[in-house]
Order: C-alpha cells, then sequence, then structure tokens
C-alpha cells in the first residue's frame, strides 16, 4: 500500500529524489458508488482499474487530477478533494502517489465507453467506465489503486452526516430541505485525519457540475 506521507513532504522528496509524482482519482456519484474503468479485450489483464496518471512538469496534483479524469473518462469535474499521499516502497516510475476525491452529477450514466486523448502511452485507448458498489470495486491490486479507499470512506461518511446535520437544522428552522441525495459538484469541505500536512481543499472555479468532452 505504501507509505503515509505527509503533502508537503511527499511533493519535496519527489522533487529532491527526481521521482515523477502521480494522482489517483476516486470518482463517485451516490454516496455508495466508485467510478471504475477496464481496459479493451486485448488488455485484460490490466485489470479493474481508477482514473490516474502522472503530474506534468509545473502542474499542481488538484490540476492533475482533473485533467487525468477527463483524459480518461470524458468527464470534467470541479472542486477535486485532497484525501492522502503515499510513498510507493518499490521501484516505479511514480513513487509518489497522491489520493483525490471527486464527484460526479447525479445524472451521470450508469456506464459508458470513451476514448483516450492524451499525451501518454494510453492515448487512443478505449475505456469501459462504470459505477460499481465502493465497497467490492474489485479494483487491481498491488499498484497502488486501492491504497486510498480506506480514507475516501471516511470523507464520504462525514460527508453524508454533516449533509444530514444540516438537512435537520433546516428541518428545526423550519427551512427549505434539500435531499441529502441532491446531486451535487463538489464535496463538501473535510478535515484530513491521517496526514499531518495536507494542500487547501480546492474549490477552483473549474466549472460548475460535470460535462463530458
Amino acid at each position: 500500500m505504501g507509505r503515509l506521507i505527509g503533502f508537503d513532504e511527499a511533493r519535496k522528496t519527489a522533487s529532491a529524489l527526481g521521482w515523477r509524482e502521480k494522482v489517483v482519482a476516486y470518482v463517485t456519484r451516490g454516496p455508495g458508488e466508485l467510478l471504475v474503468l477496464e481496459h479493451s479485450p486485448e488488455f485484460a489483464d490490466a485489470g479493474v482499474q481508477v482514473p490516474a496518471g502522472g503530474i506534468d512538469r509545473g502542474e499542481e496534483p488538484g490540476e492533475a487530477v482533473v485533467r487525468e479524469v477527463a483524459e480518461e473518462t470524458g468527464l470534467v469535474l470541479a472542486g477535486p478533494v485532497y484525501l492522502e499521499s503515499r510513498e510507493w516502497p518499490t521501484e516505479a516510475p511514480s513513487r509518489i502517489r497522491h489520493y483525490f476525491w471527486l464527484v460526479a452529477p447525479a445524472e451521470t450514466p450508469d456506464s459508458w465507453s470513451h476514448v483516450v486523448r492524451s499525451k501518454d502511452g494510453d492515448n487512443g485507448m478505449i475505456f469501459t467506465l462504470t459505477f460499481v458498489d465502493r465497497r467490492s470495486a474489485g479494483l487491481f491490486t498491488g499498484h497502488g489503486f486501492e491504497s486510498g479507499l480506506g480514507e475516501l470512506e471516511c470523507a464520504v461518511d462525514e460527508d453524508e452526516a454533516s449533509t444530514h446535520r444540516d438537512t435537520d437544522r433546516n428541518v428545526s428552522d423550519g427551512g427549505h430541505v434539500q435531499p441529502a441525495n441532491r446531486p451535487i459538484t463538489a464535496p463538501l469541505e473535510l478535515e484530513t485525519r491521517r496526514t499531518a500536512e495536507r494542500p487547501p481543499r480546492s474549490r477552483d472555479d473549474l466549472g460548475d457540475g460535470a460535462r463530458f468532452r
């Protein structure tokens, strides 16, 4: 799973040792869902993955995860929420991994196919994207795709609890109540529990909601 490491330390380590950093994206739609991708049949041994990829020179991790999700899924999403960072224990092109959570609108399809458009080796590949139960996603193990799921679960649970608290407060105040499963364009602000250092939670003006490109 890799060693848990603070965000600032992870970035400094990568810079000092010349390691390319990687971002891993957990995209949810409903609280219990996770977006996974599978390659076309000729790459069946690649297993079930989530969107991920290297950070380009001069690019911030939050920018990179938005770009990678767009390239690999066609979804343009706003407001990535940082979860944690890890240092990979074995030799790999990207030994520092940053994990993020993004939320897709409720109207996003259950499943679709997408042709990857990127500058990397996966350009032109066809991915099948599907929302599955995040607690039984069956992610390909040994490559870090599953490593941040524990922090994702904590973040989603806290977001749900916050939503219910807001609903209860609105009811007691006699105000208008939005349903808990309302479409949202970005997760609520969350506190990271496992890392002592973290970047600011991003609410950049990256556009409202999501769209396919």
